[in-house]
């Protein structure tokens, strides 16, 4: 997709991080909102019900067993997401060689996705069909053509 900023691109349950975190954007982000579909049809419950970004962000990286990981970077914005120890780092590197650091602390969150999945009876193709839906960095997020593929789909579209 081009660089244009967008109002409105997803509705919030629903929205990619990297949406939420100003970044550039694909496909990718259809995949991510399939995954918050799909774990809504299967638990009769909204998964990222937020008040914040923070309490966003949270469940996503708890939903990625993340704590200290390289989130994603925006070469168009120059921007950089880190997490270390529960906070979020947004470097931002407006082109005049300085690089201003925002500091921004992430709720520990305990979201076990597949445990809550379980519960609900989902068989493990479905589970791990969510969990590459909902993986934080695009470029690692499971593709349409991958997702084609993948045996959930391949063993309920036929």
């Amino acid at each position: 997709m081009d660089d244009v900023d967008y109002d409105y691109l997803q509705t919030r349950p629903y929205r990619a991080p990297e949406v939420t975190l100003g970044c550039h954007f694909d496909f990718a982000i259809d995949m991510w909102s399939i995954g918050c579909i799909l774990y809504e049809l299967v638990t009769n419950k909204v998964l990222f019900n937020y008040q914040t970004v923070q309490e966003n962000m949270a469940k996503a990286l708890a939903i990625n067993r993340l704590n200290n990981f390289d989130i994603l970077s925006d070469a168009n914005k120059k921007k950089k997401f880190m997490l270390n120890n529960n906070l979020l780092f947004i470097s931002n590197d407006a082109g005049r060689g300085s690089v201003e650091d925002l500091e921004v602390v992430i709720p520990k969150n305990d979201f076990d996705l597949v445990l809550d999945l379980k519960k609900n009876f989902c068989d493990l193709a479905l589970i791990d069909f969510i969990q590459r839906c909902l993986v934080i960095d695009p470029a690692l997020r499971i593709s349409v053509d991958t997702a084609l593929d993948h045996e959930f789909l391949k063993r309920n579209l036929n």
